[in-house]
């Protein structure tokens, strides 16, 4: 029977999909513009290869992805935990030796092994989500102090390894601030998921539990941030004094159209871009179909249905980031911010190669939401 809901559901899934093959198009279009020869198609046709494989690749395996049960997850949770007190040591060792350099410049050197921040940005984004897997899959199946101990060391572990790994790069990339949101925000959801997930009658009580915790991770968080831009001298939010003349009056004399190629290499992001070529009314247009864009991956996140999908933080992290590359990404676009950040579907072809991940993720939750939309009927 074709419901409300399922009318509703597919005209969603049509918007979403038309957008983003949209969003990637515009921005090939773009970059046609400010770049010319055979750079610019061999990145066209590398991009368009990668993004084949990826979505064949998660399609395929989408229908084994509830198969990823419980087994073995004390057995992660110690590995985990081993591996964040081994970066723990090598911090304290970065400190008394040249042997060892992790905190400062974009590489991370120990003896001979070389890695770009880059890369390891890549996999603590991957490890967040996982640790929220196991950390709840640990926790529903065994309650002793002793597993809550090992829960709790792993995520303050995890915290400052993730912060202290970046940090020194606060104002130059959005690297902290990106693991600093999507730490806390996963965390947070972990913790009033566990909160929800508690047999006891007293409700209030559980939920002022969950409270404090957040509070205490939050103000954790805080005194984290400070110790690290304390340490490597840097300031909360990033300097804008150096750049107030390019910011004054950006609005004024933006607002004509500037259609020399120059203009267009100076572009920040496609937002900036769009308003410096094409005016207000087409940015204006743009920053609702993100709007749109935003509120339809919120209604595939399907967080009521979060309990029974295993995978639902992997889900919730790939909503976390594409939220913040909007958001992030539009303020930068408007020179509301300095971190910069670009808006989704632009940039490098492993960023636009992300994004789609995060699309075909999404979808995937959605999926999964409206089977058990049907099963729990």
């Amino acid at each position: 029977m074709v419901t409300k809901a399922y009318i509703k559901n597919k005209l969603e899934c049509g918007i979403f999909g038309i957008l983003s093959v949209g969003y990637v198009i515009l921005y090939i279009l773009i970059t046609f513009g400010m770049k010319s020869g055979d750079s610019i198609v061999t990145m066209i046709i590398k991009m368009v290869v990668s993004i084949c494989v990826v979505s064949v690749s998660l399609f395929f395996f989408s229908r084994y992805i509830d198969d990823f049960g419980d087994a073995g997850v004390k057995s992660i949770a110690y590995f985990m935990f081993g591996l964040c007190l081994f970066y723990c040591i090598m911090f304290f060792i970065d400190k008394q030796s040249n042997l060892v350099s992790i905190l400062k410049g974009e590489n991370i050197q120990i003896w001979k092994i070389c890695i770009h921040k880059s890369v390891v940005f890549n996999i603590e984004i991957l490890m967040t989500p996982l640790l929220m897997i196991v950390i709840r899959s640990c926790l529903k199946t065994d309650e002793l102090i002793k597993s809550k101990m090992l829960v709790m060391c792993i995520v303050i572990l995890h915290s400052i390894m993730s912060l202290s790994l970046f940090i020194e790069q606060w104002n130059n990339n959005t690297y902290a601030f990106q693991l600093v949101y999507l730490l806390w925000v996963s965390v947070c959801w972990l913790i009033l998921v566990l909160a929800k997930s508690k047999t006891s009658d007293d409700k209030k009580s559980k939920y002022k539990h969950a409270a404090a915790s957040v509070i205490l991770y939050t103000i954790f968080m805080f005194i984290l941030i400070i110790a690290g831009i304390m340490i490597f001298k840097r300031e909360f939010m990033p300097d804008c004094s150096s750049k107030s003349c390019m910011y004054s009056g950006y609005f004024e004399e933006t607002c004509r159209r500037l259609d020399n190629r120059g203009s267009r290499m100076r572009a920040a992001n496609i937002a900036d871009f769009i308003f410096i070529n094409a005016g207000r009314g087409l940015l204006i247009g743009y920053i609702l179909s993100m709007v749109a864009f935003i509120k339809i991956a919120w209604d595939f996140l399907g967080l009521k249905y979060g309990e029974y999908k295993v995978l639902q933080p992997v889900y919730n992290c790939a909503f976390y980031l594409l939220f913040i590359k909007i958001f992030a990404g539009i303020c930068y676009g408007l020179r509301l911010s300095t971190w910069k950040m670009g808006l989704p579907f632009s940039g490098t072809v492993s960023d636009v190669v992300c994004d789609v991940v995060i699309v075909i993720l999404l979808l995937i939750s959605n999926r999964q939401n409206r089977m058990l939309e049907k099963m729990l009927l």
